[in-house]
């Protein structure tokens, strides 16, 4: 298999939105981060709501891609080596030195007070590492599947590949948003989506909610006829699927003789259907554009990881300068994204690959 250039750039990408998305809730009008803003713009909220819809579907994408090759490639004893080391060790440093320095800012800035108990001890110190306690999960989950049930879970994986094949890929990002609709439907159903378990650190809901995505990135790698009807959608079709999930997910003015149940299912349909489809298009573009190999892109794919784990306190720490200086939202907005993404890049540059030590630490390598 050769080399898929664009799913590096766009793991990469995917990953520094986060610095856009956390510094865009300072400014956003629902005033619902840790760091609010008085000072509030609409393109703060327009931002949020437009990268929350596509980023952390399309990782699961990516992820799940990466996991089904490094898994054929190495088998599960080593694939759980190798992708532990990677993911635990960073998870477990970042959350405990990096977020517990975040919540002594916010604590002495008077932003949020620091709770011992509810920091170490109900998963406050996870913070914006969730993901990663997700994937972990994610891998550990395919880990054991590949081992105990190989050709099973490669027959079936090659069946939905096939059965897929069969349907018109705009079909399938239509029908696809209905497992999240029967996600949704399984907690009046009595399942207990909503429960955090291992001291609040695993959300069941992230989980489930995110599952879809995952396997699906797990087939495109197996059946790469697949992935190409995937990324390869007409833009005439993904542009209109998308204004019309946006529609149905923001501005639906429902008569108030509408059944809460169906108002509520009718978004996580929306939503979904804007994930994927969304999800699509960025394969599509990150393919055609990106889909080489670049000194660039090399670097910031190797540094994306770094830039991911320290953003969220740098940006918090910088938002807080901000909002105390009254910087204009569309500045602070620029300024905060421009600093945010220098820093960790310089981190990762002079700091994480020039010590073996920190490399392990932050990197897992």
């Amino acid at each position: 298999m050769n080399r898929l250039y664009y799913m590096d750039a766009l793991r990469s990408v995917l990953m520094m939105l986060g610095i856009v998305l956390h510094t865009s809730q300072i400014y956003n009008p629902a005033q619902v981060w840790r760091v609010p803003s008085n000072e509030t713009t609409m393109l703060a909220g327009g931002l949020v709501h437009f990268i929350a819809q596509f980023r952390m579907p399309a990782f699961f994408l990516v992820s799940g891609f990466f996991c089904a090759m490094t898994l054929q490639k190495y088998g599960s004893s080593l694939f759980v080596k190798i992708r532990m080391k990677r993911i635990l060790i960073p998870l477990l440093v970042t959350g405990l030195l990096l977020n517990s320095l975040q919540s002594a800012i916010l604590h002495f800035s008077g932003s949020v007070l620091f709770n011992p108990t509810k920091h170490f001890l109900e998963g406050g110190w996870i913070s914006h590492l969730w993901f990663l306690v997700t994937l972990l999960a994610y891998f550990a989950t395919a880990a054991v599947l590949y081992l105990v049930a190989k050709k099973q879970v490669k027959w079936l994986v090659q069946t939905s590949a096939s059965t897929l094949m069969r349907i018109p890929m705009v079909l399938t990002l239509i029908l696809l948003p209905l497992l999240s609709v029967a996600i949704f439907a399984l907690s009046p159903l009595g399942f207990p989506l909503y429960s955090k378990l291992f001291f609040e650190i695993f959300s069941v809901y992230r989980y489930v909610a995110s599952l879809p995505f995952f396997i699906f990135g797990a087939v495109i790698f197996f059946n790469q006829g697949l992935l190409k009807e995937f990324s390869s959608v007409s833009m005439a079709l993904l542009i209109p699927l998308t204004v019309i999930a946006f529609v149905l997910l923001f501005w639906i003015p429902w008569p108030s003789a509408v059944p809460e149940i169906i108002i509520t299912a009718v978004s996580v349909y929306a939503a979904a259907l804007a994930s994927w489809v969304m999800s699509a298009g960025l394969f599509q573009l990150f393919q055609l554009f990106f889909n080489k190999k670049s000194a660039l892109w090399t670097f910031l794919s190797e540094a994306s990881y770094t830039i991911y784990l320290f953003h969220h306190v740098i940006v918090i720490t910088l938002g807080l300068i901000a909002v105390k200086l009254g910087l204009p939202p569309l500045l602070g907005l620029v300024t905060i994204i421009g600093l945010s993404l220098l820093l960790t890049v310089a981190i990762h540059k002079y700091l994480i690959r020039n010590s073996k030590l920190l490399q392990f630490a932050f990197n897992g390598r």
